[in-house]
């Protein structure tokens, strides 16, 4: 016999069956955690370079999960799932590499459009809210995978409008050209890495009236796409009162050549209407993640973080900068990033932004 639960019914098991974990149609229940809302189940990339005829792709992929394109992929969060989520939610990624032992960029992104319509329709809003990336992975070797987790508690209401649609889109870009040679398994594939995206409740927060405003999308600031030297300018609008306005901001400098942007660090200046709202240095540490990068390596090879500057590291997350806005009334505004130092001529920086708004 089957049974379902009602979500009532569930807050009851989770506080009275505190000791136990039950499986409720593909979701856990626990004490103080609530289902798990499975997105995306083990999607598989492919080579960017490899032509699509030659891809030998795995017998079955999940339900509902569209291919973009060969590192792109995408699956709408049911309205049944979405009855599931609270005001307290975690992002939780888990990255297996296949036979790209390269690091590359990870994005996780949100697409917003209205109920019923597709998420390639003209309508539809697409902005990043998750940065990561791969490790120097070998498949053959321990450990063999990681695990990526943020705080998507903000994006709680947006996710629960029933006047939306949810997707939820992942993409890693990655060839396969050394992989084939240097890991064992590996010879002509063109599976790059497999990638599983779950939304984890937990005891919620209490509701507020919260807006959500796109503002830019992973946008690479490069020589000639700045609007005066390091800077690029971005346009917004405020269409409704709110007492507090948070900014959060997700930034990485690549570029590999000698000299090249990932190779340091650089102090970003962030503007709301003229006036700087942060200052900072994105400088981090990738000691603890040497573990995961199990394939040889230029990056950790001597590894020290106080020689070695860098705003990401393979095998972690790239921060997600939180940052609180002045009072902003209706009407439009504008957001600037300037890196003043930055040699966009010898790399690029990818920014992505998007404001909440709370009463």
């Amino acid at each position: 016999m089957k049974i379902k639960y009602s979500l009532p019914a569930i807050f009851s098991l989770s506080i009275i069956l505190a000791a136990c974990t039950y499986k409720v149609q593909n979701f856990s229940v626990s004490k103080l955690q609530l289902p798990t809302v499975n997105v995306i189940s083990n999607g598989v990339f492919y080579d960017i370079y490899a032509d699509k005829s030659k891809i030998v792709k795995r017998t079955s992929e999940q339900e509902g999960l569209v291919r973009i394109s060969n590192e792109q992929i995408i699956r709408k969060i049911t309205d049944d799932a979405r009855g599931y989520l609270t005001y307290d939610l975690m992002l939780t990624v888990t990255l297996n590499p296949l036979c790209d032992n390269y690091d590359r960029i990870g994005s996780i992104k949100m697409v917003t459009v209205d109920a019923g319509k597709p998420y390639n329709d003209p309508s539809a809003v697409t902005q990043e809210i998750f940065r990561f990336t791969t490790p120097f992975m070998n498949k053959n070797k321990q450990p063999d995978h990681v695990i990526f987790k943020t705080d998507i508690s903000q994006l709680s209401t947006v996710m629960k409008d029933k006047t939306k649609d949810i997707w939820i889109q992942a993409g890693i870009g990655g060839t396969t050209s050394a992989g084939q040679r240097q890991v064992e398994h590996c010879q002509d594939s063109f599976e790059t890495s497999m990638l599983t995206v779950d939304i984890v409740s937990s005891v919620s927060r209490k509701k507020t009236k919260q807006s959500y405003l796109p503002v830019v999308n992973f946008y690479e600031m490069k020589d000639g796409t700045t609007d005066s030297g390091n800077a690029k300018n971005f346009e917004f609008e405020i269409t409704e009162k709110h007492k507090q306005h948070d900014l959060y901001f997700i930034t990485s400098a690549h570029g590999a050549a000698r000299g090249g942007e990932e190779y340091t660090t650089r102090e970003h200046v962030l503007y709301v209407d003229g006036k700087e709202v942060k200052r900072f240095t994105q400088n981090l540490d990738c000691t603890p993640y040497a573990q995961y990068n199990t394939q040889n390596n230029g990056i950790y090879r001597g590894y020290s973080f106080e020689r070695n500057k860098r705003s990401w590291c393979p095998g972690a997350a790239v921060p997600v900068h939180a940052i609180q806005l002045p009072a902003l009334k209706k009407g439009k505004h504008t957001f600037k990033v300037d890196v003043p130092e930055a040699n966009l001529k010898n790399g690029y920086i990818h920014v992505s932004a998007y404001i909440i708004s709370r009463n």
